[in-house]
């Protein structure tokens, strides 16, 4: 048998009351500090409400809604709403409330659940939201045990990745695709803060460039293929390869060249040795305009 929640809807006559089954129960809403409206399902159809005043000798929102949990807290399951319009604040959406107990505050809108909280919607809390040690705030995720673990899932991001010491067990390989193209434009730029780098070539005139250097920075490049390209700096007329800079300037690099190594020595610097098959290392050719 359902429980039934009664309550007196005019203040002016004890005598009227209403009884309203508690799984009817859809939303208690609070209309002022001391008046709330109950809306619930009606057995006709739709929904239908009543209002209280003066609720419950004077009991504020806080104090009904104390009284409600405790009323309805025996394993009923069902959507019900808390609104609170002075506070401007609400919960909602599938709030399970089996074998547990609510607090609403409505003087600082604030929430209390005591046992497990089942939410069959989305949940959108405020930055700085804390889960267990997990702090989530506005693009950071944070735990107070200083570490977090994903286990065994891939994760993928298309920004940079930036961090500290890394450690990394397994292979990490993703080179990125470079088209060698006549002026070394559009597909033939390497992209800042890429490492590992596929060329492909059509022509062996045809321009490979460079990022801005970022001192420490370490590019790899591998041809696939045996045509051959020329390497060029981002600016060519400041930025060296091997000493050599100037206006055009390209160092020439054969089909025959298993890859190439490139470190940013300083901001407008390139070192970049040449690895044939057998591993033998040589330096790439000085920039020049021949």
């Amino acid at each position: 048998m359902s429980k039934l929640i009664y309550i007196n809807g005019d203040s002016a006559d004890r005598d009227l009351s209403t009884s309203i089954p508690v799984d009817h129960l859809r939303v208690i809403e609070a209309q002022s500090p001391n008046t709330c409206r109950l809306w619930h399902a009606s057995p006709i159809g739709g929904y239908s409400s009543v209002i209280c005043t003066n609720m419950i000798s004077g009991k504020d929102f806080k104090e009904l809604c104390k009284d409600f949990s405790k009323a309805v807290n025996s394993g009923k399951s069902n959507e019900i709403v808390f609104i609170d319009k002075f506070a401007n604040t609400s919960f909602s959406n599938q709030v399970d409330i089996s074998g547990a107990s609510i607090t609403y505050d409505s003087s600082a809108g604030n929430q209390t659940v005591s046992g497990d909280l089942s939410v069959t919607g989305t949940v959108s809390a405020a930055t700085g939201s804390i889960v267990g040690d997990l702090t989530l705030a506005d693009g950071s995720i944070t735990d107070s045990s200083g570490a977090i673990s994903f286990g065994d899932e891939a994760l993928s991001t298309t920004g940079t990745l930036s961090s500290g010491n890394t450690t990394v067990d397994g292979l990490v390989y993703d080179p990125v695709i470079v088209t060698a193209t006549a002026a070394g434009d559009g597909v033939g730029i390497i992209a800042s803060g890429k490492s590992m780098v596929k060329v492909t070539s059509t022509d062996a005139n045809h321009i490979v460039t460079l990022p801005i250097p970022s001192i420490g920075q370490v590019i790899y490049i591998v041809e696939d293929g045996t045509t051959g390209y020329e390497l060029r700096s981002s600016t060519p007329a400041s930025i060296s390869i091997n000493g050599g800079s100037g206006a055009d300037f390209e160092s020439a690099i054969a089909g025959a060249t298993a890859y190439i190594r490139c470190l940013a020595v300083s901001t407008t610097a390139w070192i970049a040795n040449q690895f044939a098959a057998a591993g033998t290392e040589s330096a790439v050719e000085v920039a020049n305009n021949t």
